[in-house]
């Protein structure tokens, strides 16, 4: 009787110990799952960040609309009116800047993309767009009384408060320094070499 109590007991055991790895396995599986969702996630947030800081700003609708915030905006209109209350043309170039920092802000808000990649890439641009938005931005959040464009200004406040040559060192970037002046020498007598080729060149077809 004491034996087959015994058993059983050992039996039961088994069952537990076997229940608590399968329990256990289930729990790393699931673990593993998720990181491999999230590694997932963040390398598509990274895809498209990439696709923002290399094809979006370099497009001639974005260039062109930087161009009228930078140089026009201020000199044609006032912020009295906030944005939507500018003309039409006015108000699609300051929504597409705008738009385009708040994507990338929110990925930086959010932590979805590099830090150093991003505030790298946009260090100076948004800082610019920023100081000379901010007025009709701010004027616009008083008319709506919302956070307008928050994500923009997130952006710029993080650029604002960034160590750019800290970040850049920390990318292993390379300077050229000494180098420079090899470079300069090395192109100048390759410059004058071709002129001394071209000279007999010309001679012969004045001649």
């Amino acid at each position: 009787m004491e034996i087959g109590a015994l058993m059983n007991a050992t039996a039961v055991t088994v069952s537990i110990m076997a229940l608590a790895a399968s329990i256990s396995i289930g729990i790393r599986q699931v673990g593993m799952a998720r990181e491999q969702v999230l590694a997932a996630k963040k390398m598509n947030n990274t895809h498209v960040a990439v696709e923002l800081l290399t094809q979006e700003c370099r497009s001639e609708h974005f260039l062109d609309s930087e161009e009228f915030v930078l140089r026009r905006l201020r000199a044609a209109h006032g912020p009295e009116a906030g944005v939507d209350g500018l003309p039409v043309d006015a108000r699609k170039h300051i929504t597409r800047i705008g738009l385009y920092y708040s994507s990338l802000g929110m990925m930086s808000a959010m932590g979805a993309v590099d830090h150093a990649l991003l505030i790298s890439s946009t260090h100076y641009r948004v800082r610019r767009c920023w100081a000379i938005l901010e007025p009709y931005i701010l004027q616009e959040r008083k008319i709506r009384k919302s956070t307008y464009m928050a994500y923009f200004e997130h952006l710029a406040t993080v650029a604002a408060e960034s160590d750019l040559p800290a970040l850049h060192r920390g990318l292993g970037l390379k300077s050229i320094t000494s180098k420079s002046a090899e470079l300069a020498a090395e192109f100048r007598d390759a410059d004058a070499e071709r002129a001394q080729l071209a000279t007999p060149m010309i001679r012969s077809s004045e001649s």
